[in-house]
């Protein structure tokens, strides 16, 4: 029988089957979360109902909300209070893993009723600037770079938001960094961790230290390519709201769950409390250093 451990993610403390060694392992409590791996992910899954979105993704099931994914796992999650895990029989424990901190938990978020925004979180002035954008914009790159020049990253990929003395704000999250192999090599040539031979991209451990207590959200910043040198361009109404909106983390499973018109009132309130900015640059990664110095100068200026 798995006796289960305790950690801290996302100002959430965990209950899990499964070692989550991306968050802050701590004593036992009462969780607000609790994963829990068994069959009855695999037995919601055949019960699941067919999608009605063109993504591979959570599927409505009797018993909750299950996301089924061949030959790695299929996972249930219910009341963004409990995750059960299925893993297939000789899956890969990395790939299990990945979907867990991905999507499984970006359900159990968007559950909670909280904005959870798709993006790489970098404390700057005692303030988070959340850079944000497509599959492939260089998020997690840029990030691990100002994680180079000593800045604070909360995390990558994900970032769930809470509410603190009335404004948005966030904890600390998956401690890693998802690299594509030639960043991870200029970065890190010796601390990686491929996650499976056919995934793409490597995991870096993050070991930036992180505050205990939510930092509050100042902007956040659309990534852009372009050749020529680096520019920060404002966005503001619409425009903002819309930038906020497809950079929500799986915004698709908030129709599955009805929380659509919630969501929507909550990304209007957001972009009242922070500033939003286009970031357009070179992606040629020996012109890096004219980004940060622009990110430097930027946040110099009170950006």
């Amino acid at each position: 029988m798995t006796t289960p451990a305790f950690y801290r993610g996302s100002g959430l403390l965990f209950q899990s089957d499964i070692p989550l060694t991306e968050f802050t392992e701590t004593g036992p409590g009462t969780p607000d979360a609790v994963i829990e791996t068994g069959t009855a992910a695999a037995e919601a899954a055949t019960r699941a109902e067919p999608q009605t979105w063109e993504y591979d993704g959570f599927q409505a099931s009797p018993d909750g909300p299950v996301i089924i994914v061949p030959e790695i796992a299929s996972f249930l999650v219910n009341d963004g209070r409990h995750i059960a895990v299925s893993p297939v029989p000789g899956s890969n424990p990395g790939m299990v893993k990945l979907y867990l901190m991905g999507s499984t938990l970006g359900m159990l978020f968007h559950q909670r009723g909280q904005v959870i925004l798709h993006g790489a979180a970098v404390v700057q002035n005692g303030r988070i600037t959340l850079f944000t954008g497509p599959s492939g914009a260089g998020k997690s790159t840029l990030a691990a770079h100002l994680a180079g020049r000593g800045h604070t990253v909360l995390g990558d990929d994900t970032l769930p938001l809470v509410m603190a003395e009335g404004r948005p704000a966030a904890y600390p999250g998956a401690r890693v960094f998802k690299l594509c192999q030639d960043a991870a090599d200029d970065l890190s040539p010796d601390a990686q961790m491929q996650i499976a031979d056919n995934y793409e991209k490597v995991f870096v451990s993050n070991t930036t230290p992180v505050p205990d207590t939510p930092t509050p959200l100042a902007e956040i910043v659309l990534l852009d390519r372009d050749d020529g040198p680096p520019r920060m361009t404002p966005l503001a109404g619409l425009e903002a709201v819309a930038m906020i909106a497809r950079n929500t983390y799986r915004p698709e499973y908030l129709r599955l769950i009805g929380g659509e018109a919630r969501h929507f009132e909550q990304i209007a309130a957001l972009s009242t409390h922070v500033q939003a900015y286009r970031l357009t640059r070179p992606w040629d990664g020996a012109r890096m250093g004219e980004t940060l110095d622009l990110l430097a100068d930027h946040w110099r200026a009170g950006g």
